[in-house]
């Protein structure tokens, strides 16, 4: 199967807590272009926009994203609802966006 990404995913050895409008999520995995989060509730259906917050070196950073598909991890009634959301990041050429691929680990060096 071809790889339909531009850029290059990077596995975060350590997910990063951070916020998609008010829902806690784990930053799972990221690229220069997006972002998939782990989260235990629902996010807002597909095409949606969300505003993704996390702890940089100097202070929080936001950027707007759209949220491309989520899927079910695993649900029953020994566990609670696991989701797993892929995130396209609206602006990926300015300097926000870059500051969060810095966060990330996934920035130009």
């Amino acid at each position: 199967m071809r790889e339909r990404r531009r850029h290059p995913r990077v596995l975060l050895r350590k997910p990063i807590l951070a916020t998609a409008g008010s829902t806690p999520v784990f930053i799972l995995d990221a690229s220069r272009g997006g972002m998939r989060v782990a989260h235990s509730t629902q996010l807002p259906s597909g095409g949606a926009i969300c505003r993704v917050s996390l702890p940089a070196e100097d202070g929080m950073v936001s950027v707007d994203c759209a949220i491309v598909r989520t899927t079910m991890q695993h649900a029953n009634q020994a566990a609670e609802a696991l989701f797993h959301s892929g995130l396209k990041i609206l602006a990926p050429e300015d300097a926000t966006a870059q500051r969060v691929r810095d966060a990330i680990g996934v920035g130009e060096k």
